[in-house]
Parts: structure tokens; sequence; C-alpha cells
């Protein structure tokens, strides 16, 4: 159908409209010959009588039926309008069915977020706490004292000395019993060499010794001296003590020698009877405390017809001690002789009333 289209603002109108519909400018011949305008995009059609208007009406209102005719247009252009006016295009809002989804995700989301903040704040913080006040420094694996791992050795001698283990020793990796590692065994009358060092302690003293490891100064002696090993070859077979402890008979022999030599200055009366006197006498030498098997020789004696060897310990640990070392005693202490051997030894206590009870406590004696 043919459009009026208004020349003010370009709407397209209906045909038989005289007035735009949006902005109400004439568009009828009458308005156009007093200064209204219209186009037509086509033809011009001719009216029918039908639709209600004349060109021309006798007699008739002009502003009336053009009132009339306007009413009528908008009328009918409200009926066939489209929803939306022209060159307006509709804001066109999200569907709800995409909204919610999206909305509820982004919930989720800021909740997941939050949560795992918070978790990572308060959930952890006294794990974190308990992390921080746990020691620095922790002991080793294998549960040895922290110290050693800061240890170092304090020299008290700066050269190296020799000596005899006095007796069986344990060889450390530290110098000190606490938490330490024994090396090896050494046995009594080895000879080590060393510097010595203060304990871990910080009051005892250790031999640090060349050849790697630590040995107690309680396990240790001067070769010869005073807590050191003696050698005495001694057993079911011989009956000798060897020649370190014959060293000390030696002089104990020559004490009884001097008091004969004082007879020679005595009348002959006098003479007679003091030699009857010392006949019977022992001779005792002290011992600087030499060890044996685990023992204490303190002594030996020189008898008129036999010799003896003092220890400090009981008649019992001696008799274990020589037993351990592989010698035969008997329960009495008679140790019994293998061959043809004139001497008899015994293993004794030592009475109270015996001089040489002040030198120790138990004797091992041979003699004929």
């Amino acid at each position: 159908m043919t459009k009026a289209v208004c020349g003010a603002c370009g709407h397209a109108n209906e045909a038989a409209a005289r007035t735009c519909a949006k902005c109400d400018a004439p568009l009828s011949a009458v308005e156009s010959a007093v200064g209204g305008d219209w186009v037509e995009l086509v033809e011009a059609p001719i009216l029918a009588a039908d639709e209600g208007y004349r060109s021309d009406p006798p007699g008739g209102d002009i502003d009336a039926l053009e009132r009339e005719a306007k009413e009528d247009a908008k009328a009918r252009e409200q009926q066939d309008a489209p929803l939306f006016p022209e060159h307006e295009e509709p804001e066109s809002p999200r569907p709800k069915s995409l909204l919610w989804p999206l909305l509820l995700g982004g919930a989720v989301i800021a909740a997941l977020i939050g949560g795992y903040v918070g978790w990572s704040m308060f959930g952890q913080g006294p794990q974190m706490a308990a992390v921080a006040d746990e020691p620095t420094e922790t002991p080793p694996a294998d549960g040895r004292p922290a110290w050693q791992a800061s240890y170092a050795d304090a020299f008290l001698s700066p050269e190296t000395v020799i000596m005899v283990i006095a007796a069986d020793a344990k060889q450390r990796d530290f110098p000190s019993t606490d938490g330490t590692v024994v090396a090896r065994e050494r046995r009594e009358g080895e000879m080590v060499s060393g510097r010595w060092v203060r304990g871990a302690d910080g009051t005892s003293r250790w031999l640090k010794l060349s050849d790697g490891g630590y040995v107690w100064d309680g396990n240790l002696a001067v070769a010869g001296g005073p807590g050191s090993p003696i050698a005495i070859p001694f057993s079911n077979r011989e009956t000798s003590f060897g020649p370190e402890i014959g060293r000390y008979l030696e002089q104990a022999s020559a004490i009884i020698e001097r008091r004969y030599a004082r007879a020679d200055s005595l009348p002959p009366k006098e003479q007679a009877a003091y030699l009857e006197s010392i006949e019977t006498e022992s001779a005792a030498v002290r011992v600087p405390n030499r060890r044996f098997h685990g023992l204490t020789i303190t002594a030996v004696v020189q008898y008129y017809e036999g010799s003896g060897v003092i220890f400090r310990e009981s008649e019992g640990q001696v008799i274990a001690a020589l037993r351990a070392a592989g010698i035969v005693i008997n329960d009495g202490g008679a140790v019994p002789l293998v061959g043809d051997q004139a001497e008899s030894c015994t293993v004794a206590a030592l009475a109270a009333d015996d001089r040489e009870r002040q030198y120790g406590v138990t004797q091992l004696t041979c003699g004929v």
C-alpha cells in the first residue's frame, strides 16, 4: 500500500492520513496549499469514497474533518505499529536462564576462594607456629649427643708421649663415655703413643692416639712405672715369675744379704745367735702397683727357700683372674705343676698378723 512520507521527520504514514502520526505535521492537500508538504513514494492513489474522505467536502467543517481523520489515522497506526519505535533498537536483556547460572557459579567460586584464603591464614597458623618453635639444632639420627658435632681437641701437652695399656681398655671415637663409639679394644701391655687432651667433661684426661681414637688416662701408665702391666710367665709348667718380678726379688735378696753382712761385725758369741734369728726372716720390696691380668701387684717377698708375689685383691679375685689367664688352680688354692718339679705353688690370703699384710691381701708363693 502506498505510504505518505512526512516531509518534516520522514515518517511513513498511511495514505489516508492528513497529519504525520509522529510529529503531527500536516500531510493533506489543503495543508500543502497553505504551507504544508507531503511526498508520495508512488503515484498518488485515487481515494475511494468509502474511506470517508472527500477532497472538497461541500459546506463541511474542514478542521473537524481533519481532526477526525487524524484520530482515525492514529488509531489505525497504533494497531499496525511495531512493538518498538523505528530507529530505536531495544536493549536486549540477558536471558534469565543464562544469568542465574553465571551468578550462582560466581558465588560458588568466590566462596571457594574465600575458604582457601581463610584456611591458609588461620587453618595453617598453629602448624606453622609449631614448626617455628622446634629447635633449630636437631639431634643426630643415631641419637648421639649434640656436643660431638662441635667438639674440638684441647691439647694438654705439645709433645708425643709413649704409654702402655695398664689394663684392657676401650679406644673411643671421642674423649668421653657419653654416647661414644668403641672403635677397638686395647689389651693390657700394648704400647701406644699420642698427645694428652682434655676430656669432653672438662676434667678428665685422655690420650689422643697417633693412629686415631682416644684412651682414658686411668687405663694408661708409663712403661715400667706405677700402674703399668708387668709380664709374669708363671704357669702350671713354669714357676718363674719372670725378669721384671725377678729384679724386685733381687732387691729383696740384697736386703737379706746385708743382714748377714752385719754378722761379720759381731763378736763370735753374738754372731751365732744373730745368724740363727735371721735365718727364716723374709724381705719384702714394694712394687709400684704393677698390673697383671687385671690384678694389682703391690710387693714381692723373698723367703729363705722361696719367693712370692703380693696382690691387692682378695684370694677369690686372684684365683679367678689366674684361672681366666689359663692357670689351673684347685679350690684350696694349690697350683698343680706339670712335670718333675721340686717346688710347689699356692694362692692364699695373708693372715692379719703377717708382716706382709701391710703390702696387700693375697699372696702367690712358690718354693721348696
